[in-house]
């Protein structure tokens, strides 16, 4: 039987918060292939939209942590289409879906624990 697990809307951080945000991130997903999906979060050349970026996936290790799952164990990955997925170490599947979205002034993140999208 699949849950879900949401956080509550939050404000977008500033801009002057990216620096702790990827200190935050790469303390949460520590293992060294989450380096180029974290360096790719920061590509944008406009910090508004990089703070909303890893605002949004800073969401995620409470919404794993609420769902009984440990992030450092997690690698974070893109599927064809750009859109965030996590496998375990060993490449294995994790058995969650989530969805992290941003937007003018807020952020948002849900979880989903078991099969399906």
């Amino acid at each position: 039987m699949a849950y879900r697990l949401c956080l509550t809307v939050r404000p977008i951080p500033a801009e002057e918060d990216i620096p702790s945000l990827r200190s935050f991130l790469e303390k949460s997903f520590p293992h060294k292939d989450n380096l180029p999906y974290l360096t790719a979060l920061e590509s944008s050349p406009l910090p508004r939209v990089t703070a909303r970026r890893l605002g949004a996936l800073a969401l995620l290790p409470a919404l794993l942590s609420a769902a009984g799952m440990d992030s450092t164990a997690l690698i974070l990955r893109r599927d064809g289409r750009g859109r965030p997925y996590c496998v375990f170490s060993d490449g294995s599947p994790v058995g969650l879906d989530f969805n992290l979205s941003h937007a003018d002034a807020h952020i948002a993140g849900a979880l989903l624990v078991g099969e399906g999208k």
